[in-house]
């Protein structure tokens, strides 16, 4: 598979940015559906310790979720290759 070499590192990162927003969405969404209908228990779960709590184990879990995505390419660096021929990837010679 032909890779960009930004693309490799780069790719993981999309992913993490897009788990996160969707989940920082999510929570917010969470704690206000907690505030506006159980308005007698949000002073317990809504509290900034438990926003705190939610958002750090979200970040840890997004991330350990996305650790092989920085493994699923490897960078190939050969001798015998025309670096910069193609836009796209590098061209063998043969």
């Amino acid at each position: 598979m032909c890779v960009v070499r930004g693309q490799v590192y780069v790719w993981p990162l999309v992913h993490i940015s897009q788990m996160w927003t969707v989940w920082i969405t999510v929570l917010v969404a969470f704690n206000r559906y907690v505030a506006i209908c159980r308005p007698f228990q949000a002073i317990r779960l809504c509290s900034m310790r438990q926003a705190r709590t939610q958002v750090i184990s979200s970040a840890l879990g997004i991330i350990v979720y996305n650790i092989p995505r920085f493994l699923e390419h490897r960078l190939n660096f050969d001798a015998d290759v025309i670096p910069f021929a193609s836009p796209v990837c590098s061209v063998p010679l043969n």
